[in-house]
């Protein structure tokens, strides 16, 4: 990706020397430099040009204008994981009470964050609570399959130039074992969040903040179809928890279905 702020290295050489263009000796910070307004605009171009390539986010924070050119470089790779699963779609969605761990309602198409995606070309899924993250972004209520993105609806791609799409190996062994309706889901959240290994049912009621299996929103296939609607890729790369050759039926026909329903070159490995 050629960077907003490059120039050609000639027209260094050919203008450094100007004195229009070069400050004078007074003019230079003694000791260190901590601003970049006595150096030349060319000099200034290639500074901002090698800290675009590898700090992105901190020429972002110089101004509006460098924010919107540094952009492509922020998204360009995005990983959502548990990490950052619940901030991820911030800003972007209907509802963004805090009564969940996850913004929903319906997603904003035409809002900065959703613009912002359309410049990812690598798009990773790490674990179950990114798959949340995106389900209950595209859900009404939380407890609605059907939401913005129901059958009778279009909506618009959210990630409409992936160059490659990556599910992780966690990510898939949890979509094989997800819930097929949301009662069924319902009861696997309330297992998971008032159980622990070593006290099945707390007796004052509390509650298991670090589920090891996410909160339990993500029905059977939800994700999949989801995605299929919201990401135009090249490619679909699938980290699988097992070696193909001893799946069991259940982890087998997931990978089919899938395998059937994305339509693109598929990778496993």
């Amino acid at each position: 990706m050629r960077s907003p702020f490059s120039i050609s290295t000639s027209r260094i050489r050919s203008e450094s020397k100007s004195p229009r263009s070069s400050p004078s000796n007074s003019n230079i910070p003694g000791g260190q430099i901590d601003t970049l307004w006595p150096l030349p605009y060319e000099i200034t171009c290639v500074i901002l040009d090698h800290l675009t390539g590898i700090r992105p986010t901190l020429v972002a924070q110089l101004s509006f204008k460098y924010c919107s050119l540094a952009v492509p470089y922020i998204y360009a790779n995005v990983t959502i994981s548990r990490r950052n699963a619940s901030q991820v779609f911030a800003g972007m969605c209907v509802d963004e009470t805090g009564e969940l761990p996850y913004p929903y309602g319906g997603m904003i198409f035409d809002g900065r964050k959703a613009k912002c995606f359309t410049h990812t070309r690598t798009l990773r899924f790490d674990d179950i609570w990114s798959a949340e993250a995106l389900v209950m972004a595209a859900r009404v209520f939380p407890n609605q399959r059907v939401g913005y993105l129901g059958e009778d609806q279009k909506g618009d791609p959210l990630f409409p130039g992936l160059e490659e799409l990556i599910f992780g190996a966690s990510l898939i062994d949890a979509l094989i074992h997800a819930p097929g309706g949301i009662n069924e889901a319902e009861h696997a959240r309330w297992t998971a969040k008032h159980a622990t290994p070593s006290q099945p049912m707390p007796v004052d009621g509390g509650w298991n903040d670090d589920p090891v299996h996410g909160n339990y929103l993500v029905l059977y296939e939800e994700f999949e179809d989801l995605i299929k609607k919201l990401a135009i890729t090249k490619r679909l790369c699938l980290e699988c928890p097992v070696d193909r050759s001893v799946q069991s039926p259940i982890e087998a026909g997931w990978l089919n279905r899938v395998f059937e329903k994305m339509e693109v070159p598929i990778t496993v490995r």
